[in-house]
């Protein structure tokens, strides 16, 4: 397991340089995080480090890095900002995504910020989603 884990980080590192190269910054920082997470983790396996306050850091650079390439996605897919016919806001608006969802999709619309419209799209589909109303727009 423990050369999986530096082989996962060094492709995440790999492709955090690739994306600074192309000047996606978000991305590339959050592979960033994710890889050096994933090496600082083989190291404390291999070495017997104490993971009290490494292990914590470890986590919370994994965390940060899986939400900010999340977010990435979320913004890369979600088209201009609308505002609800009903309530006329567009405070609580989420887009719809059409498709079929990839894993950093599905964690968004776990958390509510996207929501799932199908794997079916179309130029007819609606694109947002009001939370405060229920309806699609």
């Amino acid at each position: 397991m423990g050369m999986h884990t530096t082989i996962l980080g060094v492709i995440a590192l790999a492709t955090a340089i690739s994306c600074f190269m192309l000047r996606q910054w978000r991305l590339g920082i959050g592979l960033l995080l994710i890889g050096v997470s994933l090496c600082i983790s083989f190291l404390i396996m291999i070495k017997s480090l104490p993971v009290d306050t490494i292990g914590v850091a470890v986590t919370l650079g994994f965390a940060i890095g899986c939400a900010m390439i999340v977010n990435t996605a979320i913004k890369a897919r979600a088209p201009a900002v609308a505002v609800c016919e009903k309530c006329k806001k567009g405070d609580r608006l989420v887009p719809i995504v059409y498709g079929y969802p990839r894993l950093s999709i599905r964690l968004a619309s776990g958390l509510g910020r996207v929501k799932l419209g199908g794997c079916m799209p179309s130029q007819d589909n609606p694109k947002w989603f009001c939370k405060r109303c229920s309806i699609d727009i």
